[in-house]
């Protein structure tokens, strides 16, 4: 029998002869491990360093939904989601014919979605606009705010007054004036998009704000993809005839933007003491400073006499705690999930982006829990790479946005690509920095010796 054993059976037996006390010794063995091998584990927490900062620059571009609508809480103001919309001939060859008359034109789209606070906002009437833009649209057209009042004209081109009510979808009637300006299409500006959009330049669509002094909204989702727009006309056909006719054009076969604006940016803050408010989409959310987190991990490194090269993080995990109001049904209005997303910068675009963790299958992907009240997301691989950079290398691309994700996968190489959600309108209240049950760190770690 070696010693080890038999310093264990010794143990059981001395256990054995005691009547009521049962104790574990976690140092048991640790004696006969060389120093260099000791991998023990250990916890520490740590105060959460969180700000509150607007997400500008959202990326909207290439949506497959046509979002109009806002919401107005006594919180954040009122967000307001457009969209700006390229239209195009649904086929290359339209025949105008000979003195074509405008008969009407008119967009016909069904409803997806809604999005509204509190149920009685569902069926709440809304003036809808169209607008013709003033510039093409193109591919430096990817952001939140790259559409603002200034991108199209002032006048309206719809004919009648267009209300919404909640319905399965949404017609509108644009004017004749507007209409008529199609008939100016050449066969080779009918072929090529290029040179369609470049003189036909598309169309944003709003709706006015709720009455003025009064909280609620709604967001609409209609289905972009099954918009059926029509122009009817009459004009004379080769054989000499009179007849009525109409053509079909789609929107956002070329680009489509969802264009965002919030009025949030008055809760800007460094110290969130008592409330961390997160509003979704291009709303304000909680922000963590990279420098500031590598800086407390430093701290308590010096203080703990810990080399950081030889520190190995097993598991880390932010919590946001949030408390139970006592309506239940406002947790419906709490984002999914919300998860670390780094704001990086490529060669032509601002993008969000999650963090490696999400992709892992064995790590949290900050799914809301509803009995515990928090969310509790991983970052160890983010928080080990963040340890090993210098103080110098830090830059805002290595600060944290918490996010709600959204998930894609592509049918035809089964790969699933996670992202931030720049659909869904969701508001939320966490607890603040000086709250006792405040944000969080918590690590799980080993040093190398």
């Amino acid at each position: 029998m070696n010693r080890f054993k038999g310093i264990l059976l010794s143990l059981i037996l001395s256990v054995t002869t005691l009547t009521s006390c049962i104790f574990t010794d976690n140092t048991l063995g640790s004696a006969y491990i060389p120093g260099n091998q000791d991998i023990s584990m250990k916890m520490a927490d740590f105060d959460l360093p969180v700000t509150l900062k607007m997400a500008d620059s959202l990326q909207t571009a290439v949506s497959a939904n046509f979002i109009i609508g806002s919401i107005t809480t006594k919180d954040y103001g009122t967000f307001r989601v457009g969209t700006a919309t390229s239209i195009t001939p649904m086929t290359d060859t339209i025949l105008w014919g000979t003195d074509p008359v405008f008969i009407d034109m008119y967009i016909q789209i069904g409803i997806a979605e809604k999005r509204f606070l509190s149920p009685e906002q569902q069926f709440i009437p809304q003036n809808v606009y169209a607008y013709e833009l003033k510039a093409p649209l193109d591919t430096t057209f990817i952001y939140n705010n790259s559409i603002t009042e200034l991108s199209y004209h002032p006048v309206p081109i719809t004919s009648r007054n267009s209300i919404y009510m909640g319905g399965d979808s949404l017609k509108m009637h644009f004017t004749k004036e507007y209409g008529e300006r199609f008939f100016s299409a050449t066969i080779e500006e009918c072929d090529s998009t290029e040179l369609f959009i470049n003189k036909f330049y598309g169309l944003y669509f709003r709706t006015d704000d709720i009455e003025e002094g009064l909280t609620g909204g709604r967001l609409n989702y209609f289905n972009i993809t099954g918009a059926d727009v029509r122009l009817s006309f009459t004009s004379t056909n080769e054989a000499g005839k009179r007849r009525d006719t109409s053509v079909a054009f789609q929107l956002g076969e070329y680009l489509s933007l969802n264009s965002m604006t919030s009025e949030a940016g008055s809760m800007v803050t460094d110290y969130p003491v008592e409330t961390l408010y997160y509003e979704s989409l291009s709303g304000i959310k909680p922000h963590i400073s990279g420098a500031a987190l590598h800086s407390l991990m430093q701290n308590w490194a010096e203080q703990n006499n810990i080399d950081l090269d030889n520190l190995i993080i097993a598991k880390a995990t932010l919590e946001f705690p949030f408390e139970y109001s006592g309506n239940y049904k406002a947790l419906d209005n709490y984002p999914g999930n919300l998860f670390p997303c780094k704001r990086v910068r490529t060669t032509k675009h601002t993008l969000y982006t999650p963090i490696e963790e999400i992709y892992d299958s064995f790590m949290s992907k900050g799914s809301i829990n509803r009995s515990l009240l928090h969310y509790k997301p991983d970052v160890g691989f983010y928080l080990q790479d963040l340890i090993k950079k210098e103080s110098s290398e830090l830059t805002d691309e290595d600060d944290l946005w918490l996010m709600q994700t959204i998930s894609h996968t592509n049918n035809t190489t089964n790969v699933t690509t996670h992202y931030p959600d720049f659909t869904y309108y969701n508001v939320a209240k966490f607890n603040g920095t000086g709250c006792k049950r405040n944000p969080r760190l918590r690590i799980v770690y080993t040093v190398l010796k």
